[in-house]
């Protein structure tokens, strides 16, 4: 009797153990895949602003690039831009606008199932060149059927956006399709015929160069999905230039919300954090950024169930907050948050991203 009531005292103490290590590596998977889903999404965010106002060698002249407004259009000149900008989501539209493309005459903003955005959460705009891309190795004139570049590029496929340009201007074209030549070109066919004539400058061969292009918008938004227990699954939104031409795509489930904020140069030098909303806020004027994520992850529940408060770059996070306030739904998932700055280089280093 004795010996047996031992017995199953040990058995209980190694049951105990049991459960206690399988819920230790259940946090740790949980942990895993959340650092891996934020390090993906904060990469590419961050990668957006570092790249933000590049356009080759036309960034010191200041140049606008063209820019088609259509999948298959040709590019359009204009006469301003915001390679960065910042928006809040409120319940009844965006503040302080709605960005370029989207309301009257561009996309049309859901408000039920997927893609709706998150009343709360913050949204970024970026647009610009990524890397150095590749010179041309010839001249192009409007109109002609492909241009040819001295190398290949890696994100210059069939789809993308690519930036063509000197040192005076720039346009941005949808590449068609390209071929490696014999001699290791590359030649590259836009969808729409080039509206400039580009040419190799003598003074300066590698000045005309062929970037990969992108204007994004990236904001938390539903994707329509619940988890068993029926919990709404948000996700961090990628938004592809042209928007209404493009649907946002999931760039990475879990996140619930996203407060991005903006280092920006005073009139008198100094430097300042401001929010979009901020009477002070000027995208004109952004430096860089610090982008904060809370992400979720269903797998994994703490035993506990008290509802921590987070913040995010600054930024108090509650459940169930809405309207101007970002929040995350009311549960028990388990949630962490993460953060990341990136620099607009192309206004405070002069190198290229």
């Amino acid at each position: 009797m004795v010996a047996m009531v031992i017995g199953l005292l040990v058995i209980g103490v190694a049951a105990t153990g049991f459960r206690g290590h399988a819920r230790s590596a259940e946090l740790g998977l949980a942990l895993v895949e959340l650092q891996a889903r934020a390090r993906y999404a904060l990469g590419e965010i961050a990668t957006g602003v570092r790249s933000a106002g590049h356009a080759g060698c036309a960034t010191a002249a200041g140049a606008i690039p063209s820019l088609p407004e259509r999948r298959d259009g040709a590019a359009v000149a204009r006469t301003a831009w915001q390679p960065l900008d910042g928006f809040v989501v409120t319940g009844s539209g965006w503040s302080p606008a709605y960005p370029p493309g989207y309301g009257a005459g561009g996309y049309t903003v859901p408000t039920s199932g997927a893609a709706t955005p998150v009343a709360g959460s913050h949204a970024l705009l970026v647009e610009g060149g990524i890397g150095q891309g590749s010179a041309l190795s010839g001249a192009h004139v409007p109109g002609g059927p492909s241009l040819r570049l001295a190398s290949p590029v890696p994100g210059l496929g069939a789809g993308a956006l690519a930036l063509i340009g000197g040192c005076t201007a720039a346009e941005v074209f949808r590449v068609k399709r390209t071929a490696v030549d014999g001699d290791g070109t590359l030649s590259v066919w836009p969808v729409a015929p080039l509206v400039e004539r580009h040419e190799v400058v003598a003074d300066f061969p590698l000045g005309s160069r062929v970037i990969p292009y992108r204007r994004a918008l990236y904001f938390v938004g539903e994707t329509g999905r619940f988890t068993e227990r029926r919990e709404p699954i948000r996700a961090l939104y990628e938004h592809l230039h042209p928007f209404v031409d493009n649907a946002p795509s999931a760039l990475a489930d879990g996140v619930e919300a996203m407060v991005v904020r903006y280092r920006q140069r005073a009139a008198d030098g100094r430097s300042q954090e401001l929010g979009a909303t901020d009477a002070d806020f000027d995208p004109a004027r952004v430096t860089g950024a610090s982008i904060a994520l809370l992400i979720s992850q269903d797998a994994y529940r703490p035993l506990s169930g008290s509802r921590p408060v987070f913040v995010l770059a600054g930024v108090l996070v509650q459940a169930g907050a809405g309207g101007s306030a970002p929040g995350h739904p009311d549960d028990a998932r388990m949630r962490r948050t993460f953060e990341r700055s990136a620099t607009v280089r192309a206004r405070s280093e002069g190198v290229p991203p």
